[in-house]
């Protein structure tokens, strides 16, 4: 992605863009984003056909998904012949990157993830980008951690938004007020 100028973190905002314009019928849209991602990053051919496929199976768009996805492919083949020539390269490292898990991002993302799974074709895109992870966290586990913070977040928004759905209506600004700014003295990153 470094030689073409496109910055690696893109795959992570891309894939679910496409997921999302994959669940909304429109398909090119979700083709030039697939293809972007997989350009975009060497993960980028593995995470976003499962972020695609999983959305296009749990959203009844499957079809529409294995399109894209062989699309997508299709549209980077031309770099992932020359990718295959470099495989030597990339391999599993000994050891992962150190990281301390962040409670803010985790504990919203878990209790998240158990909403959506409680409504899966609503929540469709939040599932298959969160399930694109999966390779990630089977070889670095630290750096899941970090990439996945988007993920986290589709998940993790879900309880926030429940939360303040339930608040009485003259409490909503004033607690959205007190997330935001408790998200922004106490940035959420993994350290």
């Amino acid at each position: 992605s470094m030689a073409i100028g496109l910055p690696s973190t893109l795959v992570f905002i891309l894939a679910p863009l496409a997921a999302l314009w994959l669940t909304e019928g429109r398909l090119i849209p979700a083709l030039l984003a697939s293809a972007a991602a997989m350009y975009s990053h060497t993960s980028g051919v593995v995470i976003l056909p499962i972020a695609l496929l999983v959305t296009g199976a749990l959203s009844g768009r499957l079809r529409d998904a294995i399109k894209v996805t062989l699309a997508a492919i299709l549209l980077y083949l031309p770099w992932m012949v020359r990718l295959t020539a470099f495989m030597g390269w990339f391999g599993i490292p000994e050891r992962d990157i150190s990281v301390k898990p962040e409670p803010a991002i985790l504990v919203p993302a878990a209790v998240g993830t158990l909403m959506c799974l409680r409504r899966p074709r609503e929540r469709a895109v939040q599932l298959g980008y969160l399930a694109s992870l999966a390779p990630v966290f089977a070889t670095y586990e630290g750096r899941a951690l970090i990439q996945g913070g988007i993920a986290f977040a589709l998940v993790g928004v879900t309880v926030l938004i429940w939360l303040l759905k339930r608040a009485p209506p003259r409490w909503r600004r004033g607690l959205t007020l007190a997330l935001i700014l408790f998200y922004l003295i106490f940035p959420a990153e993994p350290s």
